[in-house]
């Protein structure tokens, strides 16, 4: 017997992008922080944030709750990417 799989949901484009070069250093960097609405996601990254502060040179900037509960919106993302040299996010729970 032979199973047939369909995906309904069409043919997605994907845009390919780069990575980012890595940093030579964290000193003189800028940290953006951005977190969910899982709970404990917004003091994680803050404590990630305050370790590097104490072992480098940054500056912060949040935390900044995505627009959405679970994305950041374009304007947010766009932000971070002129601002930030290093963005923390992640998942709480």
């Amino acid at each position: 017997m032979t199973l047939i799989t369909l995906d309904p949901t069409g043919v997605k484009q994907v845009e390919l992008n780069a990575l980012a070069p890595r940093l030579q250093s964290l000193n003189g960097a800028t940290v953006g922080i951005l977190h969910n609405v899982k709970k404990n996601a917004r003091e994680l990254l803050v404590e990630m944030a305050n370790v590097l502060q104490e072992r480098y040179e940054i500056e912060i900037i949040g935390p900044e709750l995505t627009a959405h509960s679970m994305l950041a919106s374009e304007e947010q993302l766009d932000r971070f990417a002129r601002e930030c040299d290093v963005v923390l996010t992640g998942l709480g729970d």
